[in-house]
């Protein structure tokens, strides 16, 4: 097991801890739920909402309305159903109750994401309660990172898959841990349920949670494992397989694979060459974007040069390697665990910039698909100011005004917008712009057809993005056609 618990020591901080972690927790429960409409809703959410949309009205996930037909961002992401089969179920179905509840706008095409976002505040706080039992400055230091990180509270409100997947991979972990822990299989049937709902969420992103997960345990507990929970883990991986594929099947991916939508330009390289690039892109983005301050980076990779932290990370090579020299000083159990966290942020780095189907000719990251390892990184982030600390609290102090200045006001988003006005999201600024209107050319173009245009007008709209836009604000009353190049 990771550590052992004392419950008497635990019980004897909770109580101001968890009025502290609730106080944080309504705090950044505000930030991710207030003034959800404060701007038009942008191109990727424009698809889901028009899911949605037609789920709650026409009782199907189809790009047919009865109006206007959506054919995604080639042409060829419907079947003969119109069913959008390359865009995942999850997030329209999650949409659709929104739609349901509040009826048609951005607050509900939102809120039921931002949602899970508040539930993934308590998961992360439960994670936190299990791995460092017995360091309350550490869970609150991480806890704190975590619920008012601008980047988390900005994918938080996005009205797509970000909160969800969040959710499900944090939900997940716990289930996971908790199975490891106690070996009650109810534990591993949630971690199988969890990880086929991750993956209706979205695709890419649900596999590399999976991967990376069953690529983590056996570094750590190859050895721990007995032939009976490998039998286990085997075929709780197989029936999350087995649902997946079957989902697959059912919309005609599989067999078909011309619905996927990839961009012609993946092709420009070999698929190593490309998958490499972007791994190459994503590390040096993860640090150049803040998401990891550089000085804590370099700190970590000093780190992970010393022995005593190898033997930490892959216990299982270490042990076959036996030295006649002195060991070095055993890490602290709250450090491993952390080094820990920061492998399996890594590993889900790693592992998406091997699944993601971005082009590499651009020379960016695309940072969405790296939303998994935000809470793995901010733990990661907070145990070196937890280090400093112990130091000494000059240090500690240092670090973390530091950290938070970093943190809370020179944040960047990478290369999407998210409505966003600047590419470099602080903060201080996700407050102005939460708590008023945001212009856009959508919402002006909405107004203008409100008051001019008549009843069934026939509207010709380039690109897609602004396509699907229209379509959910205006089409039920007007009728667009997409004009494409040829």
């Amino acid at each position: 097991m990771i550590l052992k618990f004392n419950r008497e020591a635990f019980e004897r901080h909770l109580s101001n801890e968890m009025l502290i972690a609730a106080a944080i927790g309504i705090l950044a429960t505000y930030l991710m739920l207030v003034n959800l409409d404060y701007a038009t809703l942008w191109h990727d959410e424009g698809v889901n909402a028009i899911m949605a949309s037609n789920l709650a009205n026409v009782g199907a996930l189809s790009g047919w309305d009865g109006r206007n037909l959506f054919i995604g961002s080639q042409g060829s992401a419907i079947n003969n159903d119109f069913y959008l089969a390359s865009y995942p179920p999850w997030p329209a179905i999650s949409s659709a109750l929104g739609v349901l509840l509040f009826g048609k706008g951005e607050f509900a095409i939102r809120f039921p994401h931002a949602m899970f976002g508040v539930f993934s505040l308590v998961v992360f706080y439960l994670l936190l309660l299990l791995n460092f039992p017995h360091h309350k400055r550490l869970r609150l230091l991480a806890f704190t990172l975590f619920a008012l990180s601008p980047i988390v509270i900005l994918y938080m409100r996005q009205g797509r898959y970000y909160a969800d997947a969040i959710f499900f991979t944090l939900l997940a972990f716990y289930c996971y841990q908790q199975f490891w822990r106690s070996g009650k299989l109810g534990w591993l049937c949630g971690l199988t349920i969890l990880t086929v709902l991750n993956f209706l969420n979205h695709f890419a992103i649900g596999v590399t949670a999976a991967i990376a997960v069953a690529m983590w345990h056996p570094i750590y507990y190859w050895r721990e494992t007995s032939l009976r929970q490998w039998l286990q883990f085997l075929v709780a991986g197989t029936a999350a397989a087995v649902v997946c594929g079957a989902y697959l099947f059912a919309v005609g991916i599989i067999g078909d694979d011309s619905q996927l939508e990839y961009s012609s330009e993946i092709y420009k390289f070999s698929w190593l060459k490309r998958h490499f690039l972007l791994l190459t892109y994503y590390l040096r983005d993860v640090v150049k974007t803040g998401w990891v301050p550089f000085w804590v980076a370099a700190w970590w990779l000093y780190y992970l040069t010393t022995k005593p932290v190898r033997e930490v990370l892959f216990p299982q090579a270490e042990k076959k390697r036996p030295s006649k020299k002195k060991k070095a000083p055993l890490i602290p159990g709250h450090e491993k665990i952390a080094l820990r966290w920061a492998f399996m942020a890594l590993l889900l780095i790693t592992v998406s910039a091997f699944i993601s189907v971005q082009p590499a000719t651009h020379s960016v990251a695309d940072m969405r698909y790296m939303v998994l390892a935000l809470p793995f990184i901010l733990v990661s982030i907070a145990v070196f100011v937890d280090w400093a600390w112990q130091q000494h609290k000059f240090f500690g102090g240092t670090a973390l005004v530091t950290l938070l200045a970093i943190n809370f006001y020179t944040t960047s988003i990478g290369e999407q917008n998210f409505s966003c006005p600047k590419e470099r999201f602080t903060f201080s600024a996700l407050l102005g712009e939460i708590h008023r209107p945001y212009p856009s050319a959508i919402a002006e173009a909405v107004t203008y057809l409100q008051q001019h245009a008549k009843q069934d007008d026939t509207i010709l709209v380039r690109p897609w993005q602004e396509y699907s836009l229209m379509v959910y604000y205006m089409g039920d009353k007007l009728i667009f056609l997409l004009w494409a190049k040829r």
